[in-house]
């Protein structure tokens, strides 16, 4: 905007008074310095939409593991079902929770094991996918979280993991390394190791993704190639030494800028989309 209203200040003056392609020239380096910018915030983003997460906690283990219950601890609501059944989860659920002032998107999968019921065998298929769109992955077993990781191998793409043995209320004798989380939801053994060990993960992420210090969705990379295309018009027009086409394209950039930073809600368009009819009686 300072650059518009110096270009709207300087048109006020007659043709003799004031040296053009100068004035040009100097208003163009702070357009190219705003480009520098703008492709840096733009180079340095990660998109994001709402099926992904930089903190993307997925759940995976066999049927019966405890995946559910501890996905309704993590939540704190009853909002998978959990049954003595196999393969009771067949869809995968999501549910936004806050993990040491991270917001984490959490997901619990269906059990993975060979089936022949058809709509298992896809819910299976949508964990690997969860799996694939994850950053970290919560490994629940009752018996041996760490075959079941090398079990995955590949799948799980070098991601961070986290072993959960779970039900240790039940079964007190079992063995494991000092890798793996001993928990249990019924009485919250873990809880508190488990959420220090997600908050670790995701804090190292933070320092490996630190890069990325901007977030943006579809609507807003959208706007911001707009807005650097905007700026490159106007960088083209300087040679010609036209002020006013100067200014006017730099006035189609302002209402970009606009649009990125004060978006309408879709009530006020739809109320915009109306005030253009005419009814009559």
């Amino acid at each position: 905007k300072r650059v518009l209203v110096s270009c709207e200040h300087a048109l006020d003056f007659d043709e003799g008074e004031i040296d053009s392609a100068a004035f040009l020239n100097k208003k163009t380096k702070d357009i190219k310095n705003i480009i520098k910018n703008i492709k840096t915030i733009v180079g340095s983003s990660v998109k994001i939409n709402s099926t992904s997460s930089l903190n993307r906690v997925a759940i995976v283990g066999y049927p019966n593991a405890g995946k559910s219950s501890l996905y309704n601890l993590l939540v704190g609501e009853n909002k998978s079902i959990v049954t003595k059944t196999k393969g009771t989860t067949r869809d995968s659920l999501e549910s936004s929770i806050w993990v040491d002032n991270h917001n984490v998107v959490l997901v619990d999968t269906a059990g993975i094991r060979k089936s022949q019921d058809h709509i298992e065998t896809l819910g299976i298929e949508k964990t690997y996918e969860q799996i694939y769109k994850a950053s970290i992955v919560l490994l629940v077993d009752e018996k041996n979280p760490l075959q079941l990781k090398k079990k995955l191998g590949k799948k799980l793409n070098n991601k961070k993991t986290i072993l959960i043995l779970n039900k240790v209320d039940i079964n007190k004798k079992q063995k494991t390394d000092s890798s793996t989380i001993l928990f249990s939801c019924k009485d919250k053994t873990g809880l508190s190791k488990l959420l220090t060990a997600l908050s670790t993960c995701i804090s190292s992420m933070s320092g490996e993704k630190s890069i990325y210090a901007n977030s943006v969705n579809d609507r807003q990379l959208g706007l911001l190639n707009q807005i650097l295309s905007g700026l490159s018009n106007c960088v083209d027009v300087e040679k010609s030494n036209d002020l006013a086409l100067y200014a006017s394209r730099l006035s189609l950039v302002i209402n970009l800028f606009e649009a990125l930073l004060f978006p309408k809600s879709k009530d006020e368009i739809i109320n915009e989309v109306f005030e253009g009819f005419c009814v009559g009686k």
